[in-house]
């Protein structure tokens, strides 16, 4: 459950900062075409941090690799902070694809790799409902922040501390014990010494 947590809080900002992509670079005093522009990176960008997550998935911690992703969203956060040229923007553009890229592959192999295969549907049936739904209320509060402040900067700083936290979190997540049935027991498990 806490592994859901960590991508819906992804989807929550990242769906956010996409959003609002257009009203957020504009505000810094680029132009349409950059603001626009921006969003092809971020989707080249998401691509590459997939290879590079499936990569890094196979051979480390999958709670590392999310770790990870967290950070990369945190950096992309904070750089919105000191947009200022075109150049800035694209940095931002990868950083943020690159963080999207790894959560979403990462996550795609945790559920399996923590969980077994057996209810894989019903467990992801059930977080890619919860999944949509955050990503589909993230630019709300994104929204209201902004007509109550006239930027997005009070937003983003009051968000930050949930990849952060995220980011922790993963880094501390441990695989659950799964129970041991008695038809999985091993052979002389359960036997007394004594017959």
């Amino acid at each position: 459950i806490a592994n859901y947590r960590k991508i819906f809080i992804f989807l929550l900002i990242g769906t956010a900062l996409t959003f609002h992509n257009m009203a957020l670079l504009t505000g810094k005093g680029l132009d349409d075409a950059v603001a626009a522009g921006v969003l092809s990176v971020m989707a080249l960008s998401a691509m590459g941090g997939n290879l590079v997550s499936g990569y890094l998935n196979d051979r480390f911690p999958n709670r590392l690799v999310l770790s990870g992703a967290q950070l990369l969203l945190i950096a992309s956060m904070l750089m919105t902070f000191g947009i200022s040229a075109p150049w800035m923007a694209f940095v931002y553009a990868i950083l943020m694809g690159a963080g999207q890229g790894f959560g979403m592959n990462t996550i795609t192999v945790i559920w399996p790799n923590y969980f077994g295969r057996a209810h894989l549907g019903s467990i992801r049936g059930v977080a890619m409902t919860g999944m949509m739904a955050f990503a589909a209320i993230g630019p709300l509060p994104f929204s209201a922040l902004f007509e109550m402040t006239g930027s997005f900067g009070l937003a983003i700083f009051a968000f930050l501390a949930l990849p952060m936290l995220c980011a922790v979190l993963a880094l501390l997540a441990t695989r659950p014990v799964q129970p041991v049935s008695l038809t999985e027991r091993p052979a002389g498990a359960g036997r007394s010494d004594s017959s």
